[in-house]
Formats: C-alpha cells, sequence, structure tokens
C-alpha cells in the first residue's frame, strides 16, 4: 500500500503529539509513504513522526511542525539515527532534517559517510547552539540556507578544504562564530 499525504492533509491537528505511518513491503507489491509539499503543515504539537517505509520527504513537509523532538523512520533511503532524519543515496548519507525540538545543544557531524547537509537541515532547530564538524569528516556539502532559522550560532571545526558550501548557506541564520 502507498500512503502519500496531500498538500495540507493534517492542517489543522495541532493537538495530536504523534504520528505513525505504518506500511508494508512485500514481495508482490512496494508499498511505503510519500510526504509531499506542506502534507503536515498545521501539526505544530507534533512531537514524534514514525514512519516504517518513507519513499519520498519534501523539505516542506514538516514546515510548521516545530515541536518535533525525534523522527523514527525506516526505509531503503530514509532512515533516523538519535532521532534525526538522514537519507542514504549512493554518494552517501544526507542530513535531511535535524530534530528541531531536541533538547541537545550541540550537534557533532564526525563521520565520512556524511556527504551533505540539506537545504532546511537545521531549520527552526529551538535549542541547537553549536555544530561541531569533526575529524573524521572528509568531504561534506552544505546546502543554501541549511541553517536558516535555526538558533545555531557556532560552528565549530569548519573547514574549506573538506567542506563545501553554498553561496547562500548561512543566508537567515543567527550564526556568529566559524571556527
Amino acid at each position: 500500500m502507498l500512503f502519500r499525504s496531500e498538500r495540507y492533509a493534517f492542517n489543522d491537528c495541532s493537538k495530536m503529539t504523534e504520528l505513525k505511518f505504518d506500511t508494508v513491503k512485500s514481495d508482490e507489491f512496494v508499498g511505503g509513504t510519500e510526504l509531499g509539499e506542506f502534507a503536515l503543515y498545521g501539526m505544530k504539537g507534533l512531537e514524534k513522526l514514525t514512519v516504517s517505509n518513507l519513499k519520498t520527504f519534501a523539505p516542506t513537509a514538516i514546515t510548521g511542525c516545530n515541536a518535533i523532538a525525534e523522527f523514527d523512520v525506516k526505509g531503503e533511503e530514509y532512515n533516523s539515527a538519535e532521532g534525526d532524519l538522514y537519507k542514504v543515496t549512493s554518494a552517501g548519507t544526507e542530513l535531511v532534517r535535524y530534530a528541531l525540538a531536541k533538547a541537545e545543544d550541540t550537534f557533532t557531524v564526525n563521520t565520512a559517510d556524511l556527504t551533505c547537509i540539506r537545504t532546511g537541515a537545521f531549520e527552526n532547530a529551538a535549542n541547537l547552539k553549536t555544530v561541531i564538524f569533526g575529524e573524521n569528516v572528509v568531504q561534506l556539502t552544505i546546502e543554501d540556507y541549511a541553517f536558516a532559522g535555526s538558533s545555531v550560532e557556532t560552528l565549530k571545526g569548519y573547514s574549506a578544504e573538506k567542506i563545501t558550501a553554498g553561496k547562500n548557506w548561512l543566508g537567515e541564520s543567527k550564526i556568529k562564530t566559524i571556527e
């Protein structure tokens, strides 16, 4: 079964705190969940999003869902780790979305597997203050507006030799210090 969540499908479901999509994959049928543009818009109270087989995820799917503290996602391409949403591609792993309401104030990137931080990955992250790029980062691309609207103020371990950043990668961010 394929579940496709259309624009504003959950609009005004502001009191729902957890949403679970449980689709199955079998030999005869490949199912999955597609979260399109603004699919979960209006779910202001959503704290946990669980998807058993995420097929597609539009960056705007969770616009306005600023209470998300955990993604629990399993799929062929999309997965979660430590509550954050990732996509695995042939080029490597991409950070799609950091869980916006996680309590942690520091996020560390310290793996060669992470090859990209996508547009809006940290958008509206409320508690995050510092992102650290560790010594194991080999080649990382940071897309434009990756930090837009986030509370991130400091980037540590930034290296132009290891990190390629888009022209507007700091666009609309509060970043004050890059070390």
